[in-house]
């Protein structure tokens, strides 16, 4: 095991697949084609840009990363508390009430 780069830039983390005993590990019918998913999504959530992303996983375009970049509910719920937290403070200020 390790990190590999696979001569397009690309990272490839388990050469092999998934080792043999993924079954005891609660992974069977886990695809390592899955992970590549996972891993994406984390990376993204992360706060890793999407081209560096699409790097790692060797994607020739963008639109590839989108899509193997899924973003949990909480992240998203984090998201927009980030943006409700802006304009309640600019509320705030524009209208020279207390911020709570």
């Amino acid at each position: 095991m390790g990190i590999q780069e696979d001569g397009r830039g690309a990272v490839q983390v388990l050469p092999g697949g998934l080792p043999a005993g993924e079954g005891k590990a609660g992974l069977s019918g886990v695809k390592f084609h899955s992970l590549r998913h996972t891993f994406a999504s984390h990376l993204v959530m992360a706060g890793v840009d999407l081209v560096t992303v699409k790097e790692l996983l060797g994607h020739k375009s963008i639109k590839m990363t989108m899509k193997y970049s899924h973003l949990s509910q909480e992240h998203k719920r984090k998201a927009i508390e980030i943006l409700d937290g802006h304009y309640m403070v600019t509320d705030a200020i524009s209208e020279k009430k207390a911020i709570p």
